[in-house]
């Protein structure tokens, strides 16, 4: 017969807290969805409704790695 597992069994238990398996990968940030995220979902929309889904997702993923290459 199978033991059954108990429902926190995967959380890692530090004093009283209880750590689920994703914020013990590594250290995680919140971030600000009204300034970061929403501006940047609307840009997307903007450019696949300009290009279409497709060329607009090559843009969407191209533009960072332009980014990251332009010295300052």
């Amino acid at each position: 017969m199978k033991k059954q597992k108990k429902v926190l069994d995967d959380h890692k238990q530090i004093g009283k807290k209880f750590i689920p398996p994703l914020l013990q990968l590594g250290n995680f940030q919140d971030v600000d969805w009204q300034t970061i995220m929403i501006p940047e979902l609307i840009w997307i929309g903007l450019i696949n409704e300009m290009y279409g889904i497709k060329k607009g997702a090559d843009l969407s993923l191209a533009l960072p790695h332009e980014v990251h290459l332009i010295k300052i």
